[in-house]
């Protein structure tokens, strides 16, 4: 995959401070996010994953954001769910220390865009 670069991207942002919003606050590893999420997976010591939501809705957001481990051995992969992709593929990967991404739903075109951020 290759690097993207999005508006903002090189703004640092302190990865234990919460600026999610309204965002419904995601934890864990091995998940599937809720609709309007944030997650900011730990990459410390293993890679994170996560799955898209199942039944989301025209707009819907999801937002990631790395901590300073996140590497391409600790990276942070989402996996799009049954039907769905984000940006046209089945899965996105962050392998960025600091890195964040805004993701928006497409309904007509089952398609999670990649609004925000840097990824790579």
């Amino acid at each position: 995959m290759t690097n993207k670069l999005y508006a903002g991207s090189t703004t640092a942002f302190d990865p234990d401070e919460w600026s999610g919003g309204d965002l419904y606050r995601a934890t864990g590893t091995g998940i599937t996010l809720n609709r309007n999420s944030f997650w900011n997976p730990d990459t410390q010591s293993l890679s994170a994953a996560a799955s898209t939501p199942i039944a989301p809705a025209d707009g819907d957001i999801f937002q990631i954001k790395c901590d300073g481990l996140t590497s391409a051995t600790n990276k942070v992969v989402v996996t799009a769910s049954a039907g769905q992709t984000i940006d046209g593929d089945a899965t996105f990967e962050i392998t960025s220390p600091l890195a964040w991404s805004r993701h928006r739903y497409d309904y007509a075109n089952s398609n999670w865009q990649l609004i925000q951020g840097y990824a790579g």
